[in-house]
């Protein structure tokens, strides 16, 4: 009989996307390497048709089916969809221990309080699981949860819940010395990816392609800073520079993004929406320079980028601002470029020196590749989180 796994989140798996799904994925396919294992994906969302399985990977499959969410709603439905949204919480938990045995392990990745206090009240102190808290940022120190003081207490909150649960998986060494303080087991899993044949860069391009994936947010990742760093660059330099930008994020600033673009006619740089988590490799991989402009926030700070772990297994060169661990593996126009967090000067100062030594990029975006083979590929990490798990 196969040993399980099941990992829970509220994440979409029908429609996938994002770091959180890339890095969930990473984890049940290192568990999978032991072929005694198999990995069930559930998650909050998935609340309809319980029985059914869809198949992922080998031995890697999710639970149900995800529930179509309405639109547009008033502030009164608002409020009916949190109470109906606590009651169907409360049944899918109910219905998944019908389908799990006692002997599962259990990945959690947090998400709001009240799904935390439901895990840990009726599946860890009812129920008895195992459950493991995967603990990617601090809850506390996203900006949303600090604009009024009940949703900050209620982050914090949810942030300390942590001592509650088995063990506690750390994505940063300052998350894993924040856990250690208030859980005896811990494990520091880094960013995680997946590793494909290496294809070298060709420095004979046309075209200078500068790549970003992920929230086009000024506040996480410095986008509208990094596009007016991009215009700069542009109007003093005779090579062919482009920004490509893939990615969602309030529509009020990606508004004012595609506005400043028009007005000022940039049309090196494009917008191009999101993309499923199945096409992003195609468009990094055709990059020159793939970027990560994070400026410093405690945020950023406490958690660690996926991206810089896609980035870099692409073989693709790579920038990145010195927040969090990046500057633990980054090593400066050896394994790819890094600069002062929040420091736009400095950026567009690297971005230069960069178009002047274009041929440097093969060799950094090698090492890079190297780099994610060494730290970040999954099936390191495949004997230690199993054993953490048992």
């Amino acid at each position: 009989m196969k040993k399980k796994v099941l990992i829970l989140s509220n994440h979409n798996y029908q429609n996938p996307s994002g770091a959180a799904y890339s890095r969930i994925i990473c984890y049940a396919k290192a568990i999978c390497i032991d072929k005694t294992y198999e990995v069930t994906l559930a998650s909050f969302r998935h609340n309809k048709n319980l029985h059914e399985l869809s198949k992922v990977h080998d031995r890697i499959h999710y639970i149900g089916k995800c529930k179509v969410a309405e639109k547009k709603r008033n502030n009164f439905k608002k409020f009916y969809d949190k109470y109906l949204y606590f009651l169907e919480s409360c049944y899918f938990i109910y219905s998944l221990t019908k389908k799990v045995n006692r002997e599962t392990r259990i990945i959690f990745f947090s998400m709001k309080i009240i799904n935390d206090l439901i895990i840990l009240l009726y599946l860890k102190k009812i129920k008895k699981f195992k459950i493991f808290i995967e603990k990617n940022e601090m809850l506390s120190m996203i900006p949303n949860n600090n604009k009024n003081k009940i949703a900050y207490h209620l982050a914090r909150i949810n942030d300390r819940l942590v001592k509650y649960y088995d063990g506690v998986i750390a994505i940063s060494t300052k998350i894993e010395e924040w856990a250690k303080k208030r859980n005896q087991k811990v494990l520091r899993i880094p960013i995680l990816c997946e590793i494909r044949d290496y294809v070298a860069y060709n420095p004979d391009t046309k075209i200078f392609k500068i790549v970003y994936t992920g929230t086009v947010s000024e506040q996480k990742d410095g986008v509208f800073s990094l596009i007016k760093v991009i215009e700069k660059i542009t109007k003093t330099t005779t090579s062919n520079v482009r920004l490509d930008i893939y990615g969602t994020g309030n529509p009020r600033e990606i508004d004012t993004i595609i506005t400043y673009l028009e007005k000022n006619k940039i049309l090196n740089i494009t917008l191009h929406g999101n993309i499923p988590y199945n096409q992003i490799y195609s468009k990094i991989i055709d990059a020159s320079l793939l970027i990560l402009p994070r400026p410093w926030t405690n945020q950023n700070n406490y958690g660690f980028s996926t991206k810089l772990a896609e980035y870099l297994s692409t073989g693709r060169a790579v920038i990145a601002t010195d927040v969090s661990d990046n500057s633990l593996y980054i090593k400066d126009g050896i394994n790819g470029f890094i600069v002062e967090s929040s420091n736009f000067e400095k950026l567009e100062s690297k971005l230069r020196y960069i178009l002047n030594r274009k041929e440097k990029l093969v060799e950094v975006g090698y090492q890079g590749y190297e780099l994610a083979k060494k730290y970040f590929f999954y099936d390191k990490y495949s004997k230690r989180l199993i054993e953490f798990l048992v």
